[in-house]
């Protein structure tokens, strides 16, 4: 293989590889900053939870064991 073909592989790689991290980065900043809203939102849905709530949903820690 000519070494023009083996520096474009390698530059297309080198851009996949960017393309990838930079994916990865956007979801897990989204994830930190809202971690079920933005889930809910990719599969359009809202999130329902109350939002008054400190310690989180109302039903959480209930009794049904």
């Amino acid at each position: 293989m000519s070494s023009w073909a083996q520096a474009l592989i390698r530059l297309v790689v080198a851009l996949l590889e960017w393309w990838r991290e930079r994916k990865t980065q956007n979801r897990v900043a989204a994830v930190r900053t809202d971690p079920a809203g933005e889930w809910l939102r990719k599969f359009g849905g809202t999130d329902q939870r109350n939002k008054d709530a400190s310690t989180g949903p109302e039903d959480a820690g209930g009794g049904g064991n």
